[in-house]
């Protein structure tokens, strides 16, 4: 009876709930505009279904002129057969789509059409009865290394494996003395023929020179190259591409002097009715965004891309690989030990995409592919690869990111690779050319996340993570870090090459997790899971390892050797399941696996088989994993009752705050109808270390949602906590080592049935909320610094990978202080020291407001401190803006601190710095009611809009000179219980605005309202902006604004005039040198002789602090210059010279000891060794 009720119950819920809403359908996007293309088309019809067109050209220059300002997504059907290209189809902003919607390049219902950079050959004769060869003549203009017949890779002619007796020499080989290639030197098209040597991971090809009597020359710098670093160049497993080794049934070769090609075909083969393409275009789609002008919303659904070449091999620099893809190229004796920004090439691919947003590639085929199939590169975030197949690609599948200096360290925010997905994609007979090359190579990149793909049947490695070896990670933290490596099914691997693995990972990648994956068949030695040199921060969990078909009994191994940053540090692997008889593999010191579970015969227990269950394609989520290791804190439910916020909800009664509830028969719900994405936030309160989300959607029968998570812990900058757009889910429970935030927000890409709902938002983790230093980001300076990578900011950064150090040689004591940008009440103090080789450091702190007199908060002079990591804290009350300290005994090895940490509290000051300043507004009611009244410091004066002013309307002070912001609270005039939406924005030119709190998402019905920002902010221009006000009007009592005048430089050069000694174009000119475009750049007139300069007007004088100039530099050359300033333009000072000298450094960063004030600032370059006077950014600093 009781399950009668409820049952009862629920039914009555349900109808009383559709009385309150209406749930429509959440429809597919809007379409604008359909077009056709076909073969048999043409580019003078209408695109129509009946008359449609016949290039993907002609369709993409009709879309470019309805897509500026979309209304819904615009498709372009492409019906079923070949496209071939005579040049790369080539994706720019101007292709774009708009607005939020798509454009859409889709293959017609049930067809197959074929995107194309091949060429056929036709006309085959028989030319050699006796061998059954045949030839075509294809002209001399062809250049092409692949040739496929009926669809199936032929094989350049090559002798046998492993060839005995030659005899590698410093320029090449001689060669043996007897046998096949003994008589080289006769052959014809020498300098076509290539060697591939294989070693471990390794597979280098390289091509002949010359060969004359029994001296063969390989080509250069390829053969130089090769050795680089200390690798070999192996022993020649086989030679290629000469006529004379055409022996075997399906063998082609190709003389490009006589432009015939020659076959000998394979059984079953007819030369009158096989069809035979080779590949002739090397990019077959390159997606070319910048990142002012990025290429957005662009998706290729269902197509075939296939037959294109990659032509570098041949030449000069050969094939020199690294690994996974990577070459050296073109360094000869160059090369320096380490150069990882220039000396490494990641190879192209033939579809390509750099600066791209919101691109996704689904349901298509990458196919007969001559080098890598797909990448994504440089700027490139928010892409999705989903539900596509990969197979016979000669180098790697799938490239996500790069391994050069503008990856791993930008100086441009827009180029880091981020948040794309590589999901439910087949990935097999990869590195058929190139045997070094992987499924998926990720070089650089953050929240990458890769699940649900199966790869089998591979050379080498199944899934690469990472580049650098440790080293890139001395330099300071890379972008590399949150990267998710899940559910993937992985067999058949390293079947050629060794030293690889199932997942592969270099570098540090802190907050990266690698869970649920199946992997099995390992051919080769090494193991599953490889965390390789400088690999750390990863957490590997719930995955299933089987010995089944392997040839290694290692299923995790941590590489320790050869010490030092090479090291493999700080990597978990728990809850794992492997077969009985498999070990880990060099771990120990901060590399622990613990509490994983060896398994007999394979005998898998529940939760193995239901990871084993949902790995690859089109899987579930399987176990949820775990990422806590044992004995932490238990994770406690953090959410409820806490202030949520969504992009909208149907009424009251599905506000978000139901969400947070703790109740699952209430529910937030979108706006009936409501476009997707949407969201719901949830702010902590503070920050937490959260452990795991559930998200208990209300979805209809069998349907589910594709969606993502993020975390913040300042409501601005948020990182990827769950990508799961890859298939839709019915719950969500997602789970990763744990992440700092106070902020964490779901987005719904897609709903099925029904908008977009959550009956719960819980979120898990440390009950104890985590204590931010107040010194981070802040102003730190010291008394010296090694380097530029190890200045003091470097202390404040809150990154434990990078830190602050002396300068070489210097003496003890050395110093370093903080400038906390206005007093507060001093709570402890945490140092982590640079300590190698166990010695130890004398230290002291002090404090002051004035910077000028310092008292002590903590003196360990008496003694070394040992301890890396150490605690302060003094007894009294202790209130200061300046904390200093003093290292006065460092042991020989200098002074070095990771990080300094200072703990304290503060509270408004009394006194709003906003108070009395200058305020404008966007309109006034009348002279009572004008800005200056939300500015008085009266709360029973206010300022109001005109009457019958429309939202948005907005208010602005001028606070006089940069503050560093602390808090604001606005007094809003709120008749009648009705509500404001806002957002408060700062800036400190009143031309570039940030945000600083944003509340335009809901009401707030609160009369006083009192915003933060966790940043560290700096403004003299205050804004808020009431978006929305329910009809009553903008009106504020006060707008009050705290903080405490800045010290910190802020940029003053940008956008400001610049001139020139000369400039090569209009292109070139000098504002491009101060329009904060790393991209862009000034340069001197061609020819011109030195000195040149380039001068910048502040517009009004300035304390200047510092000046940066990041050069554009040809390789290995410099520039020498000088810097001087001006208030009048007339009578300049040296600000710094560096003319005694040249700088190879592409970024300078200049100081002068002295108070500088100054208007002009000039930077005259006195010589550039031959390249030419041209600079990227001439950066002025200051107050």
């Amino acid at each position: 009876m009781k399950k009668l009720f409820s049952h009862v119950l629920v039914v009555c819920m349900l109808f009383t709930m559709a009385n309150l809403i209406s749930f429509s359908q959440n429809a597919s996007a809007a379409v604008q505009a359909t077009y056709y293309v076909s073969p048999t088309g043409s580019d003078t019809n209408p695109g129509t279904l009946a008359q449609p067109f016949l290039t993907i050209g002609k369709a993409q220059t009709v879309v470019r002129t309805i897509n500026s300002s979309m209304t819904g997504d615009i498709l372009v059907y492409l019906r079923g057969g070949t496209y071939a290209l005579s040049s790369t189809f080539t994706l720019t902003s101007l292709d774009s789509g708009t607005n939020g919607f798509n454009v859409i390049y889709k293959a017609y219902t049930s067809e197959n059409p074929v995107i194309s950079g091949g060429t056929p050959i036709t006309g085959w004769i028989l030319d050699d009865s006796i061998n059954n060869i045949y030839k075509a003549n294809v002209g001399t203009s062809l250049n092409t290394r692949q040739l496929y017949v009926d669809g199936v890779r032929a094989i350049r002619a090559r002798g046998l494996d492993n060839p005995a007796g030659f005899t590698m020499t410093t320029n090449g080989y001689t060669l043996p003395s007897t046998g096949t290639y003994a008589n080289m030197a006769s052959w014809g098209n020498k300098s076509e023929i290539e060697t591939v040597n294989k070693q471990s991971w390794m597979s280098k090809r390289f091509g002949f020179s010359t060969i004359t009597g029994t001296a063969a020359i390989m080509k250069n710098p390829g053969w130089t190259d090769a050795t680089i670093n200390g690798n070999s160049r192996g022993s020649i497993s086989w030679i290629e591409n000469a006529y004379e080794l055409l022996d075997s049934a399906g063998e082609w070769y190709y003389n490009r002097t006589t432009g015939y090609m020659f076959y000998k075909p394979r059984t079953g083969e007819n030369m009158s009715t096989s069809t035979f393409i080779a590949a002739k275009l090397e990019t077959l789609v390159n997606g070319a965004g910048t990142l002012a002008s990025p290429v957005t919303n662009i998706q290729f659904d269902g197509i075939t891309f296939a037959y294109n070449t990659w032509l570098e091999p041949s030449g000069n620099n050969s094939y020199a690989d690294f690994q996974s893809g990577v070459v050296y190229r073109d360094l000869g004796a160059a090369y320096t030990e380490h150069q990882w920004s220039t000396n490494q090439y990641k190879t192209p691919a033939g579809v390509t995409f750099k600066a791209s947003k919101n691109i996704v590639i689904k349901n298509s085929t990458f196919t007969h592919m001559g080098n890598a199939a797909l990448n994504f590169e440089y700027g490139s975030q928010d892409n999705q690869i989903d539900y596509n197949t990969f197979s016979d690609i000669s180098g790697n599948g799938i490239n996500i990111g790069g391994v050069d200096v503008a990856d791993h360290h930008p100086t441009d925010a827009r180029v880091i690779v981020k948040n794309n997905v590589v999901s439910n994609n087949t990935i097999t007979k990869i590195g058929v050319e190139y045997l070094d090359n992987v499924g998926i190579f990720v070089g650089y990149s953050e929240g990458t996340a890769i699940t649900h793909n199966k790869l089998y049947d591979l050379p080498y490695t199944g899934i690469s993570a990472g580049w650098g070896w440790g080293f890139i990670d001395t330099l300071g933290t890379s972008v590399a870090k949150n990267n998710v490596i899940d559910h993937n099914l992985i067999y058949n691997f390293n079947h050629t090459l060794n030293d690889g693995g199932g997942i592969y990972t270099l570098g540090s990648q802190p907050g990266s997790v690698v869970y649920s994956n199946y992997i099995y068949d390992d051919k080769n030695q090494y193991a599953f899971l490889y965390r390789d040199n400088g690999s750390s921060g990863f957490f590997d969990s719930n995955n299933v390892l089987s010995k089944q078909n392997s040839g290694t009994n290692n299923w995790y191994y941590t590489n320790p050797n050869p010490a030092g940053y090479f090291s493999a540090h700080d990597n978990n692997a728990y809850y794992n399941y492997y077969s009985s008889g498999m070990s880990t593999y060099q771990t120990g010191g901060t590399n622990v696996a613990a509490n994983n579970t060896a398994v007999v015969s394979d005998a898998w227990n529940s939760t193995a088989q239901a990871i084993i269950a949902n790995a690859g394609v089109g899987g579930g989520d399987g176990p949820t994993p775990n990422f806590q290791v044992p004995g932490s804190t238990t994770s406690v439910l953090l959410s409820q009752g806490k202030t949520a916020t969504a992009s909208s909800f149907a009424s009251s009664t599905f506000d978000a705050s139901k969400a947070v509830d703790g109740s699952t028969t209430t529910r937030w719900t979108q706006s009936s109808g409501a476009a997707n994405p949407t969201w719901l936030k949830v702010d902590l309160g503070a920050n937490y270390s959260v452990t795991s989300v559930i998200s208990d959607f209300y979805v209809a029968s069998s349907s589910g949602n594709k969606y993502k998570i993020e975390y913040s812990t300042d409501d601005v900058n948020y990182t990827m906590y769950a990508n799961k757009i890859d298939n839709f889910k019915v719950t969500g429970a997602d789970s990763r080592s744990a992440v700092t935030a106070r902020y964490m927000k779901i987005t719904f890409a897609d709903t099925q049935g029904l908008d977009a709902s959550l009956k719960e938002f819980n979120i898990y983790g440390d009950p104890t909320p985590i204590m931010s230093p107040i010194s981070q980001g802040k102003t730190a300076t010291a008394s010296s610094n090694y380097s530029t990578i190890y200045d003091a900011a470097k202390a404040v950064d809150g990154d434990m990978a990078s830190r602050w150090a002396q300068v070489s040689g210097g003496a003890d004591p050395q110093w370093l202080k903080v400038d906390l940008g206005a007093n507060y009440t001093i709570t402890s103090t945490n140092t982590n020291f640079h300590l190698p080789s166990g010695l130890g450091m004398k230290y002291k702190i002090e404090y002051s407001t004035d910077d000028s007199t310092y008292s002590m908060y903590l003196d360990h002079t008496g003694s070394y401190a040992t301890q890396s990591s150490v605690t302060d804290t003094n007894a009294g009350s202790i209130t200061a803006r300046y904390m200093r300290i003093t290292l006065t005994g460092t042991q020989g090895q200098g002074s070095s601190l990771y990080e300094f940490k200072v703990f304290g509290s503060s509270g408004a000051p009394s006194v709003p710095v906003s108070q009395g300043k200058t305020a404008t507004a966007s309109s006034i009611y009348s002279g009572t009611y004008d800005a200056s009244k939300a500015v008085d410091g009266s709360i029973s004066t206010r300022w109001a809009q005109v009457s019958g002013g429309s939202d948005p309307q907005w208010l602005k002070v001028d606070l006089g000179a940069n503050y560093t912001i602390t808090s604001t609270n606005t007094n809003f005039h709120l008749p009648s219980g009705l509500g404001m939406k806002y957002k408060i924005e700062y800036s400190s030119n009143d031309s570039t605005y940030s945000t600083y709190s944003d509340h335009t998402a809901s009401y707030t019905t609160q009369a006083s309202n009192t915003d933060t920002n966790a940043g560290s902010i700096t403004a003299r221009y205050i804004r808020i902006t009431l978006t929305d006000t329910q009809v009553q009007g903008s009106s504020i009592y006060e707008f009050a604004v705290y903080g405490s005048l800045s010290s910190t430089p802020v940029l003053l050069s940008q956008g400001k005039t610049a001139t020139a000694s000369s400039t090569y174009s209009s292109t070139y000119d000098a504002p491009k040198a101060v329009d904060g475009n790393s991209g862009t750049r000034w340069a001197q007139v061609s020819g011109g002789s030195d000195p040149q300069s380039l001068k910048v007007d502040l517009g009004s004088n300035y304390s200047i602090s510092s000046v940066n100039t990041t050069f554009y530099q040809q390789l290995g050359l410099g520039e020498k210059y000088k810097i001087e300033y001006s208030t009048d333009d007339s009578t300049y000072s040296m600000y710094y010279d560096h003319t005694g000298s040249f700088t190879t450094q592409t970024s300078n960063t200049d100081t002068n000891a002295a108070s500088i004030t100054a208007r002009y600032m000039r930077i005259t370059l006195t010589a550039t060794q031959a390249q030419g006077s041209s600079i990227y950014e001439f950066s002025v600093y200051g107050q």
